[in-house]
């Protein structure tokens, strides 16, 4: 997914084109000189020289009261990529966009950043408006329409992320990212044998390729083969072994297979390589209210509560906790919200 991003990002940035006349004061051949040094910004990428240039872009910006679109372009994506300043990338972006409606790469670049601080509601706004006016330029489309289907999935509409995969197929026949990702919504939705086709097609196109064998692992232990989803597994472990999401998935095959103290073992692991994994510390959680110590499993779930307030699961298996130890409202109270959250599951 990340090299699929930067490759998208790097044809996004190749197609800005920032004028460098249009000021026609007395100080012209100065502003001509400093867009110059803004210009030659993206050439410079070794890091002896990154922070001065940062430092040029920004001394740069700040001597004008009155930057032009690719000015404000051009901040934008500075403080996106290089300093990781969503806000404030958010702000020039929309400053760009008030010169020119219709740049699907400030579109795109401002989506990101409302992608980064989890506003997604505005992201898919933002790269819906890409694809609208990226209609032209196929090359840039398969990009956004991934971006867009990844929030779409974050906000659990998973028929339009499944539609938005969708195009990508049909614009790239050979993205197998497309059909992989495509085929855990399939999983998500208890699609199985459309999940089972999808990653199957993965497979053939990228065997390599580390989340094809991460969620046919996933389908594999929705289906209750957990020997294949094991076998998977060990497959991703080899290809990303400091990736969280397998030890954390072993784990929660474990606690099905009754085995909890070897879900212990691997959860460590998973949290270890991620301090902030909330679905690791509720497995862990539910292996030690099966191992009937209550206390310690109260104090992982409420962790992963803390950390992600909209898990269902984790209220079932709070709920779980306080009946064991006959908290008996706390429990009804934790079963409800579970409900609640998820009304299909529980």
């Amino acid at each position: 997914m990340k090299k699929i991003v930067l490759i998208f990002l790097a044809t996004i940035l190749s197609k800005i084109i920032f004028s460098q006349s249009g000021q026609t004061n007395s100080s012209g051949d100065n502003i001509l000189r400093d867009k110059m040094v803004i210009n030659n910004y993206y050439n410079y990428r070794t890091d002896s020289v990154e922070k001065k240039v940062d430092d040029a872009v920004q001394a740069t910006l700040d001597k004008y009261e009155t930057y032009d679109q690719d000015d404000w372009a051009k901040k934008g994506f500075m403080e996106w990529l290089k300093k990781h300043e969503y806000k404030k990338a958010t702000v020039s972006f929309s400053r760009a966009l008030s010169f020119n409606q219709y740049s699907y790469q400030v579109y795109y670049g401002r989506g990101e950043c409302y992608y980064q601080l989890k506003k997604y509601d505005k992201a898919i706004q933002d790269f819906s408006a890409a694809l609208y006016w990226a209609s032209k330029d196929t090359s840039s489309l398969t990009g956004i329409y991934v971006r867009r289907a990844q929030t779409y999935w974050l906000t659990k509409q998973n028929k339009k992320a499944i539609q938005d995969y969708t195009e990508v197929t049909k614009l790239s026949p050979q993205n197998a990212l497309a059909y992989t990702y495509r085929g855990s919504i399939y999983t998500l939705i208890k699609q199985y044998d459309s999940a089972m086709n999808d990653l199957n097609k993965g497979f053939l196109l990228d065997p390599n390729f580390f989340y094809t064998y991460y969620f046919r692992a996933e389908l594999y232990a929705e289906m209750k083969e957990y020997a294949k989803a094991e076998k998977d597994l060990n497959k991703a472990i080899l290809i990303a072994p400091k990736d969280a999401n397998s030890y954390n998935l072993s784990g929660y095959i474990y606690n099905k297979l009754s085995e909890n103290k070897k879900a212990i073992v691997v959860l460590n692991k998973a949290i270890e390589l991620d301090s902030t994994f909330a679905y690791a510390f509720n497995n862990r959680g539910f292996a030690y209210y099966n191992l009937k110590q209550y206390s310690i499993a109260l104090v992982d779930i409420n962790k992963s509560l803390l950390m992600d307030s909209r898990n269902a699961m984790a209220y079932y298996n709070r709920g779980l906790v306080y009946q064991a130890t006959n908290e008996i409202e706390k429990a009804k109270i934790d079963f409800a919200k579970a409900k609640e959250l998820e009304p299909e599951t529980y």
